[in-house]
């Protein structure tokens, strides 16, 4: 492996994270495979393929951008949406769109990339549409096959559906509805998302992804996945960057704040109940706490690992008061790895979020301050 071009694209991954929140965060997410085969680069939706060569001729600001037009590949779906449409065509029409929202966005845009502002506000489909009647007219030479990447009048990366299954594609497509979720609601929490991207992003603000794979990924993450400062990277040290090391640690509480005020009926908290103990099951907390909580704390439920988890139901029935459960958690000195808490928004927020990430599942629009959300249909 070219250690070089690997690092070089690595600084411009810590770059975004760095300057460009919501990119850097959803670049997390694409692992990097050198391939020598290719001339430029190949995006599948879970990795970037690079030939070494090729990276090491861009300059840092064109790697982030590069960096940043697969990543867009990958939330427009553009692996997914193919549908029979001549790939490298559809390729085309993907740069034309990308290239426009990411220039709106501030990053340069290399000497061969396909941008046309007659494209502007255009689907994809609609840009393919129009690209494949230029061809039948004659006014745009067809793409043969073994037209390459980077050449004039051509893509310069290359998009690829992947061998997998459509279950597979389905199922990552809906990994990265999730992913650009997540990264939103944290980048418009610190006030990093991009404005040039929130018109585009308006269509994915609340993605059609069942609840249950968005509570699903929140706790998987937050048992799996633990950023450590006390144990910096060596590897990125070496290269003057001082970041945290990822370790896998086995999971310590999981939390749950359930709103019984009333406005919580009961298929919602059944099925509420049955993903919290599936997720239980597979993320092997070292205990689990339910909070039922009202306008005070109404009822506690403890259970460690291999005890026999109790039935959901609701206590109290008063008002609304979301603070109570974080407040009992702090007197208790219980410092949970994550909290998921179930209501309808209604009532106050604590003003401060606690050290934990908590999740918020809304049975109604309403969006917390603070946290993450996903809205609840049942």
């Amino acid at each position: 492996m070219n250690s070089k071009a690997h690092d070089h694209l690595i600084a411009a991954r810590i770059a975004l994270l760095l300057d460009h929140y919501w990119f850097g965060r959803l670049a997390m997410h694409l692992q990097l495979r050198e391939e020598k085969g290719i001339p430029t680069l190949a995006v599948d939706g879970k990795h970037i393929f690079y030939n070494p060569d090729f990276v090491l001729t861009l300059s840092p600001s064109l790697a982030q951008s590069a960096f940043v037009h697969e990543i867009m590949h990958c939330v427009s779906e553009h692996m997914l949406r193919l549908n029979g449409r001549n790939p490298k065509v559809w390729n085309m029409a993907g740069d034309y769109m990308i290239n426009l929202v990411i220039k709106d966005a501030g990053f340069k845009l290399g000497d061969k990339w396909l941008i046309d502002e007659k494209y502007r506000d255009m689907s994809t489909e609609h840009i393919y549409d129009l690209l494949m009647k230029e061809i039948a007219d004659g006014k745009r030479p067809a793409p043969q096959d073994d037209d390459q990447p980077g050449e004039a009048g051509m893509s310069f990366d290359e998009v690829r559906p992947g061998a997998q299954s459509a279950g597979e594609a389905v199922e990552a497509a809906l990994e990265w509805k999730v992913n650009v979720q997540a990264a939103t609601q944290m980048a418009k929490q610190h006030g990093k998302m991009p404005k040039a991207l929130q018109r585009f992003m308006e269509e994915v603000e609340e993605p059609q992804v069942p609840w249950q794979v968005i509570l699903q990924r929140f706790i998987t993450e937050t048992s799996r996945n633990d950023y450590n400062w006390s144990r910096p990277s060596k590897r990125m040290v070496a290269h003057g960057f001082v970041l945290p090391s990822l370790h896998s640690t086995s999971m310590g509480t999981l939390a749950t704040g359930i709103d019984t005020s009333g406005s919580i009926d009961g298929p919602t908290l059944n099925a509420f109940a049955a993903e919290i103990i599936a997720a239980h099951a597979s993320s092997h907390p070292e205990k689990l706490i339910n909070i039922y909580c009202d306008a005070k704390v109404a009822h506690v439920d403890e259970i460690s690992q291999g005890e026999e988890m109790p039935e959901f139901k609701a206590h109290g029935g008063g008002g609304t008061d979301f603070r109570p459960p974080f407040k009992w958690l702090e007197e208790n000195d219980h410092k949970p790895a994550c909290m998921v808490y179930l209501t309808d928004g209604y009532g106050p927020f604590p003003e401060e979020p606690p050290e934990y990430p908590v999740l918020w599942c809304m049975t109604t629009h309403v969006v917390p301050p603070w946290g993450e959300h996903v809205r609840i249909k049942v």
